[in-house]
């Protein structure tokens, strides 16, 4: 529970520093529209793959929109 609620904050503060829709966002980690409004509200729980798939998208954006990829 620990992990989502961290996961949940990066997810929150990506979103706000980029300026991304949740709509967007949710597209590209592969979950609906209703499964990421969920998570991000604190009414669902992701497995530790779609976890995965969040950090690492957030990760990999970053990294290409600092020019350090």
């Amino acid at each position: 529970m620990q992990e989502q609620a961290q996961v949940m904050e990066q997810v929150n503060s990506f979103l706000e520093r980029r300026g991304m829709v949740g709509k967007f966002f949710a597209a590209q980690v592969g979950l609906s529209e209703a499964q990421f409004y969920a998570f991000k509200g604190g009414r669902r729980l992701l497995t530790k793959r779609q976890l995965k798939r969040l950090t690492d998208f957030m990760t990999d954006y970053d990294k290409k929109l600092d020019g350090m990829e």
